[in-house]
């Protein structure tokens, strides 16, 4: 079960991850958790390639989406552009592997390639179909709580504690 959580908004990416799924093994079922204005495509775009496989789940409280991701074999992220972007971190503390688009600064700074998920470029389509078809091994969930661990509130508090005491020093 692979999932992807979020807006449905175009820069979100999550048509072309449809579109990579006709390609997948049916065996493979993907969820897309969220809402927004691309829904009703998302949902034409299901029926017209009878993705018996993918399903779209509406909005879910926070404590429920952990769940989910806890669940879930990995999590895919394939954004086209995020400032941050939370739910890479989420996933990973939920010791889910993610697949992500190098669009997003979490997953650059959170996932080592192959270790606890994989980085793709969006601009290589032969490297999305290969990476969507690797084996996640529990190992990698076990590297994701890692990742995870090392970037908690308390951590980025004291980042910028250490940030505040150095530009008073100056």
């Amino acid at each position: 079960v692979y999932l992807s959580g979020g807006s449905f908004i175009p820069r979100k990416n999550d048509l072309q991850l449809l579109h990579y799924w006709t390609l997948m093994d049916p065996k493979k079922t993907l969820i897309l958790i969220g809402n927004g204005p691309e829904e009703k495509t998302y949902r034409e775009f299901i029926a017209e390639h009878h993705l018996s496989n993918v399903f779209i789940e509406g909005f879910r409280p926070h404590k429920e989406i952990l769940h989910y991701f806890a669940l879930a074999d990995a999590s895919l992220f394939l954004t086209k552009e995020d400032i941050y972007g939370h739910v890479v971190n989420e996933c990973l503390s939920q010791g889910t592997p993610v697949i992500a688009s190098l669009n997003a600064n979490s997953a650059r700074k959170l996932i080592q390639n192959g270790v606890n998920g994989y980085l793709l470029s969006l601009d290589n389509d032969e490297e999305i179909k290969a990476v969507l078809n690797k084996p996640i091994t529990p190992e990698m969930g076990v590297k994701a709580i890692a990742a995870a661990k090392g970037n908690t509130i308390e951590a980025m508090s004291e980042a910028h504690l250490r940030i505040f005491e150095e530009a008073m020093k100056a």
